[in-house]
């Protein structure tokens, strides 16, 4: 979710979804509200433009745990390249989109959902271009 809108529900923001939106967490989780920073899982018939209104987050953090997150940054694409962590080198793999296949990625773009690996708890710092 690039923004805060004023309704976060799933549905609401997009109406044509086919299935529930899921989160990851050591496993996957059904998620009615959607949350700025994180990435979800959802099924459409096909590609879907959304068009959603709401304002800028004024953040840069995103939090991980150990493991695999599904994260989504904001309303700016972020070079990997410009991410620090805090604590310092906790990224342990690449960061990876979906589209038809897994693929990794250099960019983050705002709207879509990564893969990342974090080898402890801590904090992603997002910087735009």
């Amino acid at each position: 979710m690039p923004l805060l809108a004023s309704d976060m529900t799933g549905t609401a923001l997009f109406p044509t979804v086919k299935s529930n939106f899921f989160s990851y967490n050591n496993g996957y989780n059904q998620n009615a509200v959607l949350e700025n920073g994180k990435g979800y899982w959802a099924k459409f018939e096909g590609l879907q433009n959304a068009t959603i209104t709401g304002t800028f987050i004024n953040s840069n953090e995103i939090p991980v745990t150990q493991n695999w997150n599904l994260i989504g940054p904001f309303a700016f694409e972020v070079p990997v390249n410009n991410i620090t962590t805090f604590p310092d080198s906790i990224i342990s793999s690449q960061f990876f989109g979906y589209n038809s296949k897994y693929h990794s990625t250099d960019t983050l773009k705002s709207g879509k959902g990564y893969w990342v690996k974090a080898n402890s708890n801590g904090v992603l710092q997002l910087k735009s271009k």
